[in-house]
């Protein structure tokens, strides 16, 4: 049997989007001419809203049911809006039907979502589950060690340990941390060493279980007073 619906989760930032967007470029280089559409859920919502207003919904539906991959992305978004769930499954049920392949991309499982029709719940379980975690300090480790040699960053030892053992954050916000931990060091005109990651890491361990955003803010910050 042929499983046409994948289901990715995971925290925000560790790769879901680029793991979908590559399904879409792997199917239109088997097949140019496959008709694919990428949105998010609140895109997908918005649209069944204007249709439901304009009194288009036929229309609505014969646009979004002429596909041969649907990816639908932060599918969370719709948690607690039943009309638009309803839509949706009716949507889901006819594309696979029609041999289409679905791609849900969300921050939660399939059984972590609240007040979501159990119909669609079952859908989301069909097929592949795949969940992405944030990296472990392996990874977290080849990362970094990526970043410095393909921006070329000079750093010492010490710190790239300091930063694999640190910064359990998720690709997308470590390579954000190192960016500005670089910039730091250009302006500094030093390499990148353990007293521009003392502040960097203090930050981190005070902030990073409730707020990575803000230690962000502070790198950016620190920055500006240099």
């Amino acid at each position: 049997e042929v499983v046409r619906t994948a289901f990715i989760h995971g925290p925000s930032g560790v790769g879901k989007t680029e793991l979908a967007t590559q399904a879409v470029h792997l199917l239109l280089a088997r097949l140019p001419k496959a008709r694919v559409q990428q949105m998010t859920a609140s895109e997908f919502a918005a649209e069944f809203a204007e249709a439901s207003v304009n009194k288009t919904i036929p229309l609505f539906q014969s646009l979004t049911r002429q596909l041969d991959l649907l990816v639908l992305e932060d599918i969370h978004a719709l948690e607690g809006r039943p009309e638009t769930q309803s839509q949706l499954l009716s949507l889901i049920n006819e594309l696979l039907a029609t041999e289409c392949r679905v791609i849900w991309t969300s921050h939660k499982s399939p059984g972590e979502l609240t007040n979501f029709l159990p119909r669609l719940i079952n859908r989301f379980r069909g097929g592949v589950l795949a969940a992405m975690r944030l990296p472990g300090p392996e990874s977290r480790s080849k990362l970094i060690e990526h970043y410095v040699k393909m921006r070329s960053v000079s750093a010492t030892p010490t710190a790239l340990r300091l930063l694999t053992s640190e910064l359990a954050v998720s690709p997308r916000e470590l390579f954000a941390a190192l960016r500005r931990l670089a910039a730091l060091a250009r302006h500094d005109r030093a390499v990148l060493h353990r007293p521009h990651l003392r502040y960097s890491v203090d930050c981190g361990g005070r902030v990073c279980v409730g707020h990575v955003g803000a230690w962000r803010g502070g790198l950016v910050q620190r920055a500006g007073r240099s």
